[in-house]
């Protein structure tokens, strides 16, 4: 990427190309925040899409916990400050950026 700078004193132009810094800082600037939220059948059917909803249920029964598996089978929403879904994006292996593109996803589908 490059971008154009004028000197305002003389008009002359130079083309200059962008560092990896300001690169990465633009494209920052242009993600949309993740939801906050998102309907809990929508976070599974995403994972299901994504190929890692098996990985998950797993995860999700071997855990041995009882509020997160009735949250699992019977819940309407997660929050994507539960330090439970934290967990469980670790245990899938699942960055920040990956679990913020998965509650996008999640919170744009509609039936």
């Amino acid at each position: 990427m490059q971008r154009l700078d004028v000197n305002v004193e003389t008009g002359e132009e130079t083309v200059v190309d962008l560092t990896p810094d300001e690169i990465a800082a633009m494209q920052a600037t242009n993600v949309p925040p993740s939801p906050q939220q998102a309907p809990l059948w929508a976070v599974r059917a995403t994972l299901n899409m994504q190929g890692l909803f098996d990985q998950a249920d797993a995860a999700v029964k071997a855990s041995g916990n009882v509020p997160l598996q009735s949250l699992w089978e019977y819940g309407d929403t997660v929050y994507r400050s539960s330090s439970t879904l934290e967990a469980l994006a670790t245990s899938l292996g699942l960055t920040d950026a990956q679990v913020d593109a998965l509650f996008v996803q999640a919170a744009a589908m509609t039936v």
